[in-house]
């Protein structure tokens, strides 16, 4: 977004601060709870996506990149948390494509339960491509999951390919390429998670955001140099 306000014509210094994540409400996740909730069987991989299921989220193309994903490997499900007007028609797409028994519609994720569905995931998906930061991807990171997204505004800047998860083309085989590498290595799935728990923690908690803020106000706006 910084990058777009400069294309604009705004001439004056930008700050980029990220909203951070609140840990308190991330603290003692439960991965079994919502597994045992949807009776997902231990060595199921899960995919996860909470958001809202709406098309400027992208949220079909997701569908429709890991019907390919699923049909390949079965133990495969796709946990998609949220509400939204395309609800409906990604049910029938699963239905279409028989895989209605491989998605779970969970509907609204209360904010107390968001740790749990997060931790209840082996991979976060995302396919959106207009999001100014996308606070679930720094969640999903805070909760050392790796991510798979389409490389575009928001996820680029979270995201460091191949670091913390994987950035992909906007295809729907290269999508799900990318998901079928994590699916596949488990030692990668860890080393990227790994990593993006801890990037979250250098760089994306409410303190650390704060911390950023308050330097610029005090450093430079308070010290005139803004």
């Amino acid at each position: 977004v910084a990058e777009k306000i400069k294309e604009w014509g705004v001439k004056r210094k930008i700050n980029v601060i990220p909203t951070g994540v609140t840990e308190a409400q991330f603290e003692n996740p439960d991965r079994k709870k919502i597994r045992d909730r949807y009776k997902i069987q231990d060595l199921e991989i899960i995919l996860v996506l909470i958001s809202r299921l709406t098309e400027e989220k992208n949220v079909e193309f997701l569908v429709r990149a890991l019907i390919l994903v699923i049909k390949k490997y079965p133990n495969t499900k796709l946990l998609l948390g949220g509400e939204g007007y395309l609800t409906e028609k990604l049910k029938n797409i699963s239905r279409e494509n028989n895989i209605a028994d491989k998605v779970i519609f969970s509907g609204l994720v209360p904010k107390h339960e968001m740790k749990d569905y997060l931790a209840a995931g082996d991979i976060f998906v995302h396919a959106s491509k207009s999001e100014t930061q996308g606070m679930i991807l720094s969640e999903a990171m805070y909760m050392g999951l790796p991510i798979v997204a389409i490389n575009a505004m928001g996820a680029k800047d979270l995201i460091e390919n191949n670091i913390n998860g994987l950035l992909v083309k906007d295809s729907l085989e290269e999508f799900s390429r990318g998901v079928e590498l994590l699916i596949n290595d488990s030692s990668l799935r860890k080393v990227l998670g790994n990593n993006a728990k801890k990037i979250a923690k250098e760089k994306y908690t409410s303190k650390v955001c704060a911390e950023e803020m308050l330097k610029v106000y005090y450093e430079e706006a308070i010290a005139g140099k803004i």
